[in-house]
C-alpha cells in the first residue's frame, strides 16, 4: 500500500515540475522574442549616384563617399531595408524607400522605430576623404592653391630676440622664399633690417624689405564689403600670387581641437595685431576658407603624429578675415614669382 502512493507523489511532482518548466520556458522564449525586436538599417544606396556606402551596424552609422566630381548632393532618394516591422523618420518625416528625397550635403539622423524601440543612425557623405577630419567640412567645391616643391614655411619662434614680435618680419621672407627659390636670407636679416632694435614692423617695413630684395609686390585696399573683398583675395591665388594681410587674431575664431587645422590655435586679446601670408582657398560646404602659413607656431604641432606644426596649411574662414582686416589695416600686400609683372 506504500508503494503505490509514493508513485502518486512521484507522478504529481513529475507533473507539477513539467510544467513549472514549461512555464519559465514560455517566459523564456518571450523575452526573446522581445529581445530580437532589432531596428537597424540593413541595407542603403542612392538612386542615380554612383557611390561607396557602408553601413556599420555596431556604431549605427550610415557613410556614404560619392565621386570627387559631385559637389551638391541635394534632393537625392534612398533605397533602403530596415529591420522587419520597423519604420524610418527624418525629422519627423517618414522615410519611403525609392521615394523620399533629402539632402545629404550635412550630416543628419535616421531613428528607426519598432514596438516601443528605436535607434538613431547618423549619415555622413563627402566627396573627399581628408576635410572632415580637418574640421572643414565634408563637400569641397573648388579649390586652388599656390604652393612650392620645397620648403618654405617658417616659424617665428625661432628668429631672435624678438621672436615673440617677429611675425612681419617672417611672413615677410616666407613671401620673398615663395616669390624666390634662391632667397636664402632668414626673419632675423629682415629684422636687422628694419627696426633692429624691437618694436613692431609696420606696412611700409613690409614694402621696404620687399622692394629691397626685388620682389614683384604692390599693395591693395580690400573694399568693406565681405563679399567683394573675399572675390580680390581668391582673385589673387587664381592669377598665382601670394598675399600677406595684417589683421586683429582676435577676430578669428578659436579651435581648441587639437587635429583640426581649421581656425586660430593660439590665444588673443583686442588688438591682437598679426600677420600671415595667404597662400589659397578651399570652398568646403559652401563656405569660403583661406588656406594660410601662420607664422606662430612657437613649435606646436598637431596631435596626430605627423609633426607638422599647426600655423602650417591653417585654414581660416573668409569672414573672419573680412573682419580682422578691416578692424585693423584693411588693405593687402600681393606679391608675384620673381620676374614677373604683379596683377591685381
Amino acid at each position: 500500500m506504500v508503494k503505490p502512493e509514493l508513485n502518486s507523489m512521484k507522478c504529481n511532482y513529475l507533473i507539477v515540475v513539467a510544467l513549472s518548466i514549461g512555464f519559465c520556458n514560455c517566459k523564456k522564449e518571450t523575452a526573446e522574442v522581445h529581445g530580437q525586436q532589432e531596428t537597424n538599417i540593413l541595407t542603403y544606396s542612392l538612386q542615380g549616384v554612383p557611390t561607396l556606402v557602408t553601413v556599420d551596424a555596431s556604431r549605427h552609422e550610415v557613410n556614404i563617399r560619392f565621386p570627387d566630381s559631385i559637389m551638391n548632393a541635394v534632393n537625392l532618394v534612398a533605397d533602403f531595408t530596415l529591420s522587419p516591422g520597423c519604420r524610418a523618420v527624418v525629422k519627423n518625416v517618414e522615410q519611403v524607400s525609392g521615394l523620399t528625397k533629402n539632402s545629404f550635403t550635412k550630416t543628419f539622423y535616421y531613428t528607426v522605430s519598432a514596438s516601443g524601440s528605436s535607434s538613431d543612425w547618423k549619415v555622413t557623405a563627402s566627396n573627399n576623404d581628408y576635410t572632415a577630419a580637418l574640421g572643414l567640412g565634408n563637400f569641397i567645391g573648388r579649390q586652388a592653391v599656390n604652393d612650392r616643391s620645397y620648403a618654405w614655411y617658417l616659424d617665428q619662434m625661432y628668429t631672435g630676440p624678438y621672436s615673440w614680435i617677429n611675425c612681419g618680419p617672417t611672413a615677410v621672407t616666407m613671401a620673398c622664399k615663395w616669390a624666390d627659390s634662391l632667397f636664402a636670407k632668414t626673419p632675423e636679416d629682415a629684422r636687422n633690417a628694419y627696426r633692429p632694435d624691437g618694436g613692431y614692423w609696420y606696412a611700409d617695413d613690409i614694402t621696404g624689405y620687399l622692394r629691397d630684395n626685388n620682389i614683384p609686390n604692390s599693395t591693395l585696399a580690400l573694399p568693406a564689403n565681405e563679399e567683394e573683398a573675399t572675390q580680390i583675395l581668391t582673385h589673387q591665388v587664381d592669377v598665382h600670387q601670394v598675399a600677406i594681410l595684417i589683421l586683429d587674431m582676435n577676430y578669428v575664431n578659436l579651435n581648441s581641437k587639437p587635429t583640426e587645422h581649421v581656425d586660430r590655435f593660439y590665444s588673443a586679446t583686442p588688438g591682437f595685431g598679426h600677420c600671415i601670408l595667404v597662400k589659397g582657398y578651399i570652398e568646403v560646404d559652401t563656405k569660403i576658407y583661406f588656406d594660410v602659413y601662420d607664422p606662430y607656431s612657437f613649435g606646436n604641432s598637431y596631435d596626430d603624429g605627423s609633426g607638422l606644426l599647426k600655423g602650417k596649411d591653417r585654414y581660416y574662414r573668409s569672414e573672419d578675415l573680412f573682419t580682422a582686416t578691416q578692424n585693423y589695416w584693411p588693405k593687402i600686400f600681393i606679391v608675384a614669382k620673381k620676374g614677373a609683372t604683379v596683377i591685381e
